[in-house]
């Protein structure tokens, strides 16, 4: 079954509460040679998700995918945002990654949303879209978020062109409960000020009590109904407060026979 839980605007942008859960799969063991170490099976718009860790034959992560079949974009519900209104639902899948990616990369676990009519800012964001969140925390550390710490984004965590919205809960604050703090980089193409773009896909970091917290791929349903490659660059922070391995390159890979997305983070480079 579907996870959904209503959705906060925010300053810049719109997050979530988090109620979301998944199933899960045994862990398979790393062969001597390298390869895949399987993480979790989930279920979202009516299609089954996995996800997993490739590792090289010294036992290093060198990707962490997940698996998303067309039929849940296909099946993904759009509306028409209205400012006016509440802000609608999220439908909301978590999948765990294998614990040797816990254990030496930034990723903790993924989290897979849908907006069926967007979030703010108005005219930006307001388009069907799937949020992917990879968290470098426990699940649990994200659900007791409330907003409550006013620590801003530290400035070291945000790498060059970036902006994050101010500390606090909405009305005055844009962090999000059961998320964090937003940082996007204000020379993407939809931000323009004078020509802005349609949005397509951009890169979200997130913060929240002076800790970084997650990597999050926008994308919007429209792209990933052209069925077609594409990859998006992750900016590296001068620091993430901990010594770890960092993705700097997310890829998107249509399969046509399968007729399904892989998603991989890779190009992983240490960072403190």
């Amino acid at each position: 079954m579907d996870c959904v839980r209503v959705s906060w605007i925010g300053a810049v942008l719109l997050g979530v509460v988090l109620l979301g859960g998944a199933g899960c799969s045994e862990e398979e063991p790393i062969e001597e040679s390298g390869g895949i170490l399987s993480g979790e099976e989930g279920n979202l718009l009516g299609a089954t998700l996995t996800s997993w860790a490739r590792v090289d034959e010294n036992g290093a992560v060198t990707e962490i995918g997940f698996r998303l079949p067309m039929a849940a974009v296909e099946a993904a519900p759009v509306a028409e945002f209205d400012p006016t209104t509440p802000p609608g639902e999220e439908i909301v899948l978590h999948l765990e990654v294998p614990e040797l990616v816990q254990q030496t990369t930034l990723i903790n676990f993924i989290e897979v949303g849908y907006n069926p009519a967007g979030h703010p800012p108005m005219g930006v964001y307001t388009v069907p879209h799937f949020d992917f969140h990879y968290y470098s925390v426990p699940e649990a550390e994200v659900a007791a978020i409330d907003c409550s710490d006013m620590t801003p984004f530290p400035e070291e965590m945000l790498p060059e062109n970036h902006v994050a919205d101010p500390p606090g809960p909405p009305p005055d604050g844009g962090c999000v409960p059961g998320m964090g703090i937003h940082a996007v980089d204000s020379t993407s193409p939809e931000l323009h000020p004078e020509s802005p773009a349609p949005f397509t896909e951009t890169m979200i970091l997130g913060a929240y009590g002076g800790k970084f917290l997650f990597i999050e791929p926008m994308i919007a349903r429209d792209v990933l109904l052209e069925r077609g490659d594409f990859s998006m660059e992750i900016p590296v922070p001068a620091t993430v407060g901990r010594n770890t391995l960092y993705p700097t390159r997310f890829l998107a890979t249509y399969d046509a026979q399968e007729d399904a997305y892989t998603f991989l983070l890779v190009n992983f480079v240490p960072v403190n």
